[in-house]
């Protein structure tokens, strides 16, 4: 899918589940529409750095935080003020959301970091018994296969991008294949 067709799709979401709202029409629906291709580019783009800095931003990836971010407003949940533009709102309630979700899951601390460090042989070991069994649990999935061994050999994502000639929708697509896969073997490593 290409990016036009995402921002259509992104458009397309929010317009559907967009519920009546007390407030003229001109206000918020109009708004959201008027935003340009390029504007909604720049807006997942800043949803796509906010969620790379931001450590514990949630299973999300960029087009949910800006949906998310959209669907706020438009159910008045968070507040447009007079005087600010759309597209600046909506970076500051994208920023808003990414820090109350990190905020909240910094409250909780895992019981393995509160167990003794590993020794640094201990930690290489289980690493690449943690990569080995990623792989071969990625076996049927050439591209994420293909995407991990760039991360292994930290590949910037926009070299790997050209280095494995995809788009960066199936580069992004991958690695969070990769991490909801490695999220799930570490929970059935631990027993949960």
């Amino acid at each position: 899918m290409g990016r036009r067709a995402a921002r259509l799709e992104i458009r397309t979401r929010l317009r559907a589940s967009a519920p009546p709202s007390p407030r003229p029409p001109h206000h918020d629906e109009a708004a959201l529409d008027a935003l340009s291709d390029r504007e909604i580019a720049r807006l997942v783009g800043f949803a796509r750095f906010r969620i790379m800095r931001a450590s514990r931003c949630g299973d999300t990836d960029a087009e949910d935080l800006f949906a998310d971010a959209a669907l706020l407003t438009l159910k008045m949940k968070r507040k447009w003020r007079r005087g600010i533009s759309i597209f600046n709102h909506l970076v500051f309630l994208m920023r808003n959301i990414c820090a109350c979700r990190s905020k909240c899951a910094s409250k909780y601390v895992p019981i393995s970091d509160l167990q003794p460090a590993p020794t640094i042989a201990q930690s290489a070991v289980d690493a690449e018994e943690s990569i080995a069994s990623l792989e071969r649990a990625l076996e049927g999935d050439s591209i994420a296969l293909e995407v991990l061994e760039t991360m292994r050999s930290e590949v910037a994502p926009r070299h790997a991008q050209k280095q494995l000639r995809i788009s960066a929708a199936v580069y992004w697509a991958a690695r969070k294949r990769i991490r909801r896969l490695a999220l799930a073997l570490e929970d059935t490593a631990h027993g949960y």
